[in-house]
């Protein structure tokens, strides 16, 4: 799915579009966590400084994710492309694909 794709979730038929999303390379590039705050700041246009409240640790185990999806150590990444992990933070719907994309989806109005 690419940026300003939308879809429906099932579990409440609300409707999603990607606003930003940032690619995660568990093997060369920062943490899940600094990903997931840079591409909800990407968002909501705003420095990455300013993405604070609340913490990203009481919206999710970060950790289990990235060990869920890449693996526990960088030699062990297991890269289920398949695989994805959807919370919401900061009003936003946080998608982590097995493939590294991180996708921030915000509600559409109709």
């Amino acid at each position: 799915m690419s940026s300003g794709d939308s879809e429906i979730s099932s579990d409440d038929m609300t409707e999603w579009e990607v606003v930003a999303q940032r690619l995660y390379e568990p093997e060369t590039g920062p943490e899940l966590t600094t990903m997931v705050i840079k591409a909800v700041a990407a968002a909501e246009d705003e420095p990455v400084t300013e993405i604070k409240e609340p913490p990203l640790y009481e919206a999710v185990d970060i950790a289990a994710v990235k060990d869920a999806l890449f693996g526990s150590t960088p030699t062990d990444a297991r890269g289920m492309t398949d695989a994805n992990v959807t919370f919401h933070y900061r009003g936003y719907r946080i998608t982590v694909r097995g493939d590294g994309w991180v996708q921030v989806s915000d509600r559409i109005d109709r």
